[in-house]
């Protein structure tokens, strides 16, 4: 199976990326340099190039204030 792992670099993303290669699944692991979330093309094209069976997004703007200085970016990624 192909899975498609966006927030990659988050624990809970390498978790899953490990436990899915032991299961020797096809992981493609996608980053905040690789994906832009409050981008729907940039999202787009990560699903294009992965083409994936399983799209899995644990990323998450959790910076409290970051979030609450710009809450339309937090609602917008969370």
């Amino acid at each position: 199976m192909k899975v498609a792992i966006i927030g990659a670099n988050g624990q809970l993303g390498i978790d899953l990326i490990q436990e899915f290669k032991t299961a020797g699944d096809e992981v493609y692991g996608f980053n905040h340099c690789d994906v832009e979330l409050y981008d729907i093309d940039s999202i787009v094209n990560a699903i294009k190039l992965s083409r994936p069976d399983l799209l899995i997004n644990t990323a998450a703007y959790h910076h409290v204030e970051k979030c609450e200085e710009n809450p339309l970016r937090a609602h917008q990624i969370n």
